[in-house]
Order: C-alpha cells, then structure tokens, then sequence
C-alpha cells in the first residue's frame, strides 16, 4: 500500500513538473520574440528616423496618412502548434498599431532550424489589396519563395501565418528552432521612389529570442 502511495505521489510530482515545461510553446502572453522600447521611444530605425522632416513633408503633402512609426514597431513574435494540424507550424508578429496604408509593408519572423535560416513574410500592397504571404530558406535572397496562408488581424495589431513544415527543412517533435527574432519595414509602393530615398524607409528588427522546440 504504502509503495502505492509512493508511486502515486511522484507520479503527481512528475505532472506538476512536466507540465508547464510542456507548455513552453510561445503564445501572446509568452512570445519568444520581445522587442523592449525605451519607454515611450519608438526604437525603429531608417531615413525617416535619420531625417524626421523627410517624414513631416511627407505626411503634409498627403503621401503618408500616419501619425507615428507605430506600423513598424514590432512588441513580440511566437511560434505555436496545433495538435489537430501537426504538418502546419505558425507564427505571429504583434505590432503596436497595425495601419494598412497605400505604402508597402513588411512583416516578418524568423529563425533557424538545421543550419538553415527561414523567414516567413508578408508584403501588404494595400494600394492594389494585395497581402502576398510567403516562406522560404536561405535560398530566398535567390528570388525563391513558396506562397502560404495568412491574415491580419488589424483589432489586436497581429499578423499570423500558417506554415507547411514540409516547406522548413521538416521539422519533428522535439527539433529547435534557434535564432528566432522579427522584422518590420515600410517602403514607397514605387519602387524607384524606394531605392532613390535608401530603401526601407522606416523599420525595426526585434533582436533575438528564445528558441522554440517542435511540439508535434
């Protein structure tokens, strides 16, 4: 009776222990990916936060209808699973106001799985309506690149994307993905008018977070 007892106690021991370390998968509340501001400073970076009179004339001839760099200050990114669809993996990038607007942008999480980096993206031409999700490799600076489901959830400031894995090296349970960190830019819809004002005119980069291990 008394091994019984025993062997029920640490079985109980071992649920109080594993449990939460199971539960590790990122989510709003636990994201892998923070980015810290210093206050109430947004922290992006680019020619609009090098000449801000660049982005006031701007904003006073009508190209820009923004009031800060909020669209680009990315606050966290995660990583999560659902049991029902174990070939998808997916991920979100929270921003502090999301504002669809005539220009580009780009948001997108990233990481490395087996020696390969990864990111997965989403360039939102809101001039045409157009929301191109996508996920690629290393190779993707090659100009290759696979289309993927995704959505803007503009109440909550979220952007989500649905992942094949077979798409990322084919990660199993138990895999890490290491280097994750986050991306956020605003271009001109024109792109000679992009390059001619030095690329992305505003951005932000998350820094690195912590790694997030395959659940199914």
């Amino acid at each position: 009776m008394k091994a019984k007892i025993g062997t029920i106690v640490i079985c109980m021991l071992l649920i109080t222990v594993v449990l939460p370390l199971s539960a590790t998968a990122g989510s709003e509340e636990n994201p892998e990916i923070e980015d810290y501001n210093d206050g109430d400073v947004d922290d992006v970076f680019g020619t609009f936060a090098r000449i801000p009179g660049l982005f006031n004339f701007f904003q006073l001839i009508g190209v820009f209808n923004i009031d800060s760099y909020d669209i680009a200050d990315i606050q966290s990114a995660w990583y999560y699973e659902d049991a029902n669809e174990p070939d998808y993996l997916y991920t979100a990038l929270k921003l502090k106001d999301i504002s669809l607007i005539r220009q580009t942008q780009i948001y997108t999480v990233r990481w490395t799985y087996n020696e390969e980096k990864y990111s997965t993206s989403v360039h939102a031409y809101v001039l045409n309506g157009e929301h191109i999700y996508f996920v690629g490799g290393s190779s993707t600076s090659k100009g290759t690149r696979e289309e993927i489901e995704g959505s803007f959830d503009v109440e909550n400031n979220i952007v989500y994307f649905a992942i094949s894995k077979h798409l990322i090296g084919n990660p199993q349970p138990g895999d890490v993905l290491t280097e994750t960190n986050a991306w956020a830019a605003l271009r001109f819809s024109a792109e000679p008018l992009t390059v001619f004002f030095g690329g992305e005119l505003m951005k932000d980069w998350s820094g690195y977070g912590r790694e997030y291990t395959i659940q199914y």
